[in-house]
């Protein structure tokens, strides 16, 4: 069996590793580069080709992990397409050309329909949901902020529409109602990857699926979670609250509480209400910044933060410049 996997960065996503750790060798691996700049003007190229360089240096380890699709495919010797030139015409003779029978996706960019159904027998995608709940890009926030009681993944093939196609596998999941974003990121792409490790070996076998009509009607779609989503205040209830604050807890993103013109990421939430403060005015900031907030069911919160936004302008400057030239 021919194949090739098209697959983004992530500190989570090991699905290269578990595949090759399987003996599992593709003929292509679509990924992003740690040193793709996209850039035309040669200096500003030059330029940025050089903090991308110097970015690696400093973060090495954090860089081959967020990478590592890139780096195993350099380690093993296999051929890398950039995940830029995908949707492509020249990609898709080129699927063809080599007799591809599938393409397995696994976090990755939304793929036009000359590429899907360019190998042999299509393209075959991880969801980290329970489809056709929760289509779209960011599931697992939304499961998380609507309090769902069980998620889970879905192995389907692509077809027109987002997370539309047959689906060949899915896996229950129990949700404690703890979690965070980031805490079932982890849990379902690790997890996730040995699945389709499964699945692909079962192929390489002619396993034949019986497919589960994945009818998008009675399902749900997700929109992009944005700030807006993020936003806390005092005319939320509690449950509310502690279910934006987990919802928004991925990776470098938080839930958000504005305050005199500031903005405070907030990491947790405890109710006090029985711990008999002295507080009389709310909201009340203390000297390390935390919050103390009634909510409008009259829950007493301690909201602990991670930092605030200083106003001084020069320092945000600087960091807005920074962190354009790292991203």
């Amino acid at each position: 069996m021919k194949f090739i996997i098209m697959t983004g960065l992530g500190l989570d996503n090991n699905f290269a590793g578990e595949l090759i750790s399987s003996k599992l060798f593709p003929e292509i691996i679509a990924t992003d580069s740690p040193f793709f700049c996209g850039e035309k003007n040669p200096f500003k190229f030059l330029f940025k080709k050089g903090l991308l360089i110097l970015r690696f240096i400093i973060k090495r380890d954090k860089i081959r992990r967020k990478y590592q699709a890139y780096f195993l495919a350099s380690k093993y010797s296999i051929p890398i397409w950039p995940s830029h030139k995908v949707n492509t015409d020249e990609f898709a003779k080129k699927i063809r050309e080599m007799g591809i029978d599938y393409a397995f996706v696994f976090t990755f960019r939304i793929l036009k329909e000359k590429i899907f159904k360019a190998p042999k027998y299509g393209c075959i995608n991880f969801h980290p949901a329970l489809l056709p709940l929760n289509r779209g890009t960011y599931p697992t926030n939304w499961i998380i902020l609507n309090n769902r009681h069980k998620t889970g993944m879905t192995f389907h093939f692509i077809s027109n529409g987002i997370d539309a196609g047959p689906i060949i596998e899915q896996y229950e999941i129990p949700l404690s109602g703890y979690e965070t974003a980031k805490i079932l990121n982890e849990y379902l792409f690790s997890l996730g990857a040995i699945l389709f490790v499964r699945i692909i070996i079962r192929l390489k076998f002619n396993y034949e699926y019986n497919l589960i009509k994945n009818d998008i009607n009675s399902g749900t779609y997700e929109p992009p979670f944005t700030l807006q989503n993020r936003i806390i205040s005092d005319k939320n209830t509690f449950q509310e609250i502690n279910s934006i604050i987990r919802a928004s807890r991925i990776y470098d993103l938080n839930a958000v509480y504005r305050y005199s013109g500031k903005e405070f990421m907030v990491i947790n939430c405890v109710d006090l209400t029985d711990c008999n403060l002295t507080v009389t005015e709310y909201p009340f900031i203390d000297d390390e910044d935390n919050i103390y907030l009634q909510s409008s069911d009259n829950k007493v919160l301690f909201l602990v933060t991670k930092q605030s936004t200083d106003d001084n302008k020069y320092r945000r400057f600087i960091h807005n410049i920074i962190g354009r030239l790292f991203m």
